[in-house]
């Protein structure tokens, strides 16, 4: 396996949102008892349930602009390890993320390219050597 397998973006990206959520309720919570005031149980779960929706749409919107083009990404990465000089899907996401993409997809050319160049020096070579030993015979 060319590719390292860690904890993935996801992973990282689902608690560091999870530990902002629980984070800004404690500080509102914290808030609340500064002053003294006692917090009624139907507004704490209203901020519970506003923070863990404002937490899933900021989980979502990343992963949709970031992990998803990643993995397109490694999915090609992966797959050129393996041997497959296939140009990678590129989401039009128009950062560095695309730019990666593009750089890919050049370099996956490039390879290609390089491989038939030396695939057809190959068979030339092996021409030659034919020649050479039917001449020889």
């Amino acid at each position: 396996m060319c590719l390292a397998g860690r904890r993935s973006l996801a992973t990282k990206l689902s608690l560091v949102v999870g530990v902002l959520t629980l984070w800004v309720i404690a500080v509102v919570l914290g808030y609340d008892i500064s002053l003294s005031r006692r917090i009624p149980a139907a507004e704490a779960l209203i901020l519970l349930l506003v923070s863990a929706l404002v937490a899933v749409f900021v989980w979502r919107f990343c992963c949709r602009l970031l992990i998803r083009p990643l993995r397109q990404l490694q999915g090609g990465l992966q797959a050129a390890c393996d041997g497959t000089l296939q140009p990678v899907e590129v989401a039009a996401t128009g950062d560095e993320i695309e730019s990666l993409g593009r750089s890919f997809n050049l370099m996956i050319g490039n390879l290609a390219s390089s491989r038939a160049q030396l695939r057809e020096y190959q068979e030339q070579l092996e021409a030659k050597i034919r020649d050479r030993t039917d001449e020889l015979e």
